[in-house]
């Protein structure tokens, strides 16, 4: 056979390839396919076991993605049962692909809930922890005693600038909107800020140790009340409510799953995915628990399985429930409390809404928090080291005052001086003992 005709041959070939995708769709399987570098039985192992170890989570998020839709699943299904052995060798790799994926026992069911695992647990860890950042902020603030006492500095050196005026120089108070303000005010010299002063004063009078690596920053972390005014209550709100609905779907695509599995696949799926719904998920806020008396711990957990006689026996979909209604429940209480919280702080310091809003959101506040402290910490680090040179400087000059007082003067004495001979003279003289 010469080159033309293997080359027409596969032209031919070519020709005869089935394609029911359009190209777009084709196209984007293709990729998918050829990144992959897995062959289907491991993606089936994965997917059947709930084992990203060889088939990553990310992979499965594309292969739910990308898996075929009813329609397109409808036309490949057709052309495998009315074609010939030759026929369907001809269907094109994106179409195989797609088909084979499908012949994983209730792939979908399982790829969704194997994906929402990983999704909750982000997504519970993301909602703690920034409940947790405007909790401890507004903590800090309103039990700080060295913040307190830097907001008395400022307050008693904005009466004494205002010293006569009846009206602005003997206020009990300020609005936390002149914080960031207070850089501005400059010195008559123009070489210091009344945050540089309040901070110079703080430290000679408030930090004994300051100049020393001892010496600690005296109000919460700049970037804490960066990232405490990202927040958003009303996205909280959200997350949980979705959180909770979507919970709710991942558990009845769990008990579908199990429904309609074979004995042979049922396992370890359901095993994982209940204990999942049921106990897993509690890790991520073991303190909701334990303040709630709803902690799971293995003796309790051996109890149940005792009282319901038999030896690790999952929970029924009524228990599953009611624990994830009651974990969400207790997210939600969180979730409240510290919006309670955060309210009290602003009363505290009688911050008002801005002009057109009903309520003070965290940016809002916290903005003038982060200003003001990022300013201080700048200040507050430059005005330590100036300190701790001036001591070193200091204990340097000490030294050498000391060194001075010790030292003992001598002088070269003279050999033919009178006083020299007659000590030589005596001393020739004297019997030896």
């Amino acid at each position: 056979m010469d080159e033309d005709e293997e080359i027409n041959q596969a032209e031919c070939a070519l020709e005869f390839i089935i394609k029911l995708l359009d190209g777009k769709r084709s196209q984007a399987v293709g990729i998918l396919i050829s990144s992959l570098h897995l062959e289907m039985k491991d993606i089936k192992q994965a997917v059947l076991t709930v084992d990203n170890s060889v088939v990553d989570l990310e992979t499965i998020e594309a292969l739910y993605e990308n898996r075929a839709t009813n329609d397109e699943l409808v036309k490949i299904t057709k052309h495998y049962e009315n074609s010939k052995e030759d026929e369907v060798k001809l269907l094109d790799k994106p179409e195989q692909f797609l088909y084979e994926l499908s012949q994983i026992p209730d792939f979908a069911g399982r790829a969704h809930c194997i994906i929402f695992q990983s999704v909750f647990l982000d997504t519970i860890s993301s909602i703690r922890r920034k409940v947790e950042i405007i909790s401890n902020v507004s903590k800090e603030l309103l039990e700080c005693n060295s913040l307190r006492d830097v907001l008395g500095l400022v307050l008693a050196f904005g009466n004494y600038m205002n010293g006569g005026n009846r009206t602005r120089g003997q206020a009990d108070g300020f609005g936390l909107e002149i914080l960031p303000k207070l850089k501005d005010v400059k010195s008559r010299d123009n070489r210091m800020n009344l945050v540089d002063y309040v901070v110079l004063y703080y430290l000679r009078n408030f930090d004994k140790h300051a100049g020393t690596d001892k010496s600690v920053f005296p109000m919460p972390e700049p970037q804490d009340f960066f990232q405490a005014g990202q927040v958003k209550f009303e996205d909280l709100t959200k997350d949980i409510r979705k959180l909770r609905k979507d919970l709710t779907a991942c558990e009845k695509s769990v008990q579908k799953v199990c429904a309609n599995s074979s004995e042979e696949n049922l396992q370890p799926f359901k095993e994982k995915m209940e204990g999942f719904i049921s106990a897993e998920f509690l890790k991520p806020l073991p303190m909701l628990w334990e303040d709630r008396n709803y902690s799971l711990s293995s003796s309790a957990t051996s109890a149940q399985s005792h009282q319901r006689g038999t030896s690790g026996a999952s929970l029924t979909p009524t228990e599953t429930n009611a624990i994830a209604q009651k974990e969400h429940s207790a997210e939600e209480e969180r979730l409240s409390s510290v919006q309670r919280s955060f309210q009290d702080m602003v009363s505290y310091f009688g911050v008002k809404p801005k002009s057109g809003e009903k309520d003070v959101a965290p940016s809002y506040v916290f903005m003038f928090w982060y200003e003001f402290c990022n300013d201080f910490k700048n200040s507050w680090i430059r005005q330590n080291k100036n300190i701790s040179k001036e001591r070193l400087k200091e204990a340097q000059e000490n030294i050498k005052k000391i060194t001075a007082e010790k030292r003992v003067e001598t002088k070269k004495i003279n050999g033919n001086s009178l006083k020299e001979r007659l000590r030589q003279k005596e001393a020739s003289v004297l019997p030896a003992e």
